[in-house]
């Protein structure tokens, strides 16, 4: 308990700090538009990298630990339906997401409207549309591997090396590699490129910033949203078999 006090105190007074500077000392002390979109830029790349670093690992504990307890089996003999415990995990841990989105919109609104003419509403969509679906994807993988290893530190290991090894580093550089071989594919219209996560809050922030780039945004979000569909429908189909192999 003492624990989580202090981490909840020392996270109120890291935002009441945030809060000060970027809204008082930054957002209304300084009159021209480009303070808050600067401001908006700040807080949205926080978020950004919160997802990145923490989404892959929030919900990799959730089945593993159970089992390192013992009370996986009383978990499944309850008159939950599989359905029931797999998005109820989720859903608890996507609350840390929640509540820091929802934290933070303040600023962000406050941001918007100091500076109309550098943000527009497509990009604020646009901008917490991607973090969502990012979150709700890592953590859905996360579950995943927690769901399909045996161990939470080889689920933490295998989620932070799919989305750091592979949506970033990897993406990236087959692209580079592609765009080498054939002339006529640009690097940023490759399609592995498309799910590359900084790629995308790139043109959720920024989407007049090239040709067809909300469009290319899109195409990278509905590949996020059927990967999650599927690996929620495959430890759902399988719980049962899963629950007790295991």
């Amino acid at each position: 308990m003492a624990t989580v006090i202090g981490i909840a105190s020392i996270t109120l007074l890291l935002l009441g700090i945030i809060y000060y500077y970027v809204i008082v000392k930054w957002i209304f002390s300084d009159t021209s538009q480009s303070s808050g979109y600067d401001a908006w830029m700040l807080v949205v790349g926080i978020q950004a990298g919160i997802i990145f670093l923490i989404g892959p690992s929030i919900a990799a504990n959730s089945i593993t630990q159970e089992k390192e307890q013992q009370t996986w089996e009383m978990l499944i003999f309850t008159r939950l339906r599989p359905s029931e415990i797999i998005f109820g995990k989720l859903i608890s841990r996507l609350s840390t997401f929640a509540i820091m989105l929802a934290l933070f919109f303040p600023i962000e609104f406050f941001s918007w409207i100091k500076a109309p003419g550098h943000i527009s509403g497509t990009m604020f969509f646009l901008t917490y549309l991607t973090m969502v679906v990012c979150a709700v994807f890592y953590a859905s993988f996360g579950l995943f591997m927690s769901w399909m290893l045996k161990r939470t530190i080889y689920a933490i290991m295998c989620s932070y090396t799919f989305v750091v090894g592979g949506l970033i580093i990897t993406t990236s550089l087959v692209s580079v590699l592609l765009s080498m071989i054939v002339t006529e594919l640009p690097v940023e219209k490759s399609p592995f490129i498309w799910i590359n996560p900084i790629v995308m809050m790139y043109r959720a922030i920024n989407p007049r910033e090239t040709a067809n780039s909300i469009q290319l945004l899109m195409f990278g979000l509905v590949i996020y949203v059927v990967l999650t569909a599927i690996v929620l429908w495959r430890m759902i189909d399988g719980f049962r078999r899963f629950a007790y192999d295991r």
